[in-house]
């Protein structure tokens, strides 16, 4: 997938080669320390910063590269899918992340609340 075509589809989860992931079930959760924001008009660097991604995935089992697009920002990550809710959001808590994604829904749930319990 080019770069152009994931900032026209609001983002992509990739594999670690790159091709857009055949995923249609589970929750992919970010893991801490992957993280990169973006401007979505410096493709370069944008690009750049998918293939760091990458290598990284390369070094995590089952992992994948997240990246998302929201207000011209291109949010970037490493996660891993998981098929239960129940481990995903302990998982992503863990990770310290504000939420996780639900693929068969295509909805993100918030976690952010249950920082505040």
């Amino acid at each position: 997938m080019t770069t152009a075509n994931i900032i026209q589809n609001g983002g992509a989860t990739l594999t670690k080669t790159l091709r857009k992931s055949s995923l249609k079930s589970g929750y992919m959760v970010s893991l801490e320390g992957y993280e990169k924001q973006i401007n979505t008009n410096d493709t370069i660097i944008l690009t750049k910063e998918i293939i760091i991604a990458q290598k990284r995935a390369k070094k995590v089992e089952g992992a994948y590269v997240g990246i998302w697009i929201e207000k011209g920002i291109a949010y970037i990550d490493v996660s891993i899918n998981l098929k239960s809710l129940i481990t995903a959001k302990a998982i992503g808590l863990v990770n310290k992340q504000l939420a996780i994604y639900d693929i068969a829904n295509n909805k993100v749930i918030t976690l952010w609340l249950l920082f505040c319990l």
